[in-house]
């Protein structure tokens, strides 16, 4: 599983990528065409990529979803939920398959989301700033760094990427308050590429 990358420009325009791994992963392939394609897109000089395999010193057994190892963060405040109790990633029986909290953060919705809108060319901003501030609440109950969410997000793009996905029960819920009009679409995601 791929945990890290380091990206090194040598003095001789040389693009040198390598990428720390925990353990022989069979996703190696099309993570180097992946990553080929999209720095080479940007970068017309020499790429040399390589993996490294990292030591792991321990791994725990009983970490959640899934077995895969994780840090374990205690949230203690937690913006948009001044009372407490924000959503949890600690329930893996009972969590949403999208933003992997218990309960769904739009089931226990944070104080900011209040409003809606008829379907306008302005509604992008709104909606904008309510992914922001949902981006600060997952944030602080540590959903950008949980592995089930970091698997996800390497189908989009890079782990290192500054960009995070959205979770797709978020997106519904704001652009059912803050639609489009029909005639203009909505813009996904787009990976930064930069790491």
């Amino acid at each position: 599983m791929c945990d890290d990358q380091d990206v090194e420009l040598s003095r001789s325009c040389e693009l040198k990528i390598v990428l720390q791994c925990t353990e022989d992963c069979a996703l190696h392939a099309d993570l180097s065409s992946d990553i080929l394609k999209a720095v080479g897109s940007v970068y017309k000089g020499r790429i040399d990529l390589s993996f490294e395999r990292k030591k792991v010193l321990s791994v725990s057994k009983t970490a959640p979803h899934d077995h895969i190892p994780g840090p374990s963060v205690k949230v203690t405040a937690v913006k948009g939920y001044p009372n407490g109790d924000p959503p949890s990633l600690d329930k893996v029986d009972e969590a949403c398959p999208h933003c992997l909290c218990a309960p769904c953060i739009i089931r226990r919705p944070p104080d900011f989301l209040v409003g809606s809108a008829r379907p306008s060319p302005t509604n992008h901003a709104k909606r904008y700033a309510l992914y922001r501030q949902f981006w600060r609440v997952l944030r602080d109950i540590g959903l950008w760094h949980h592995p089930s969410y970091l698997m996800r997000k390497r189908l989009h793009t890079f782990e290192a990427d500054r960009r995070e996905v959205q979770p797709h029960c978020v997106i519904t819920e704001v652009r059912r308050r803050y639609p489009n009009p029909p005639t203009i679409p909505y813009i996904d995601f787009h990976p930064s590429f930069i790491a």
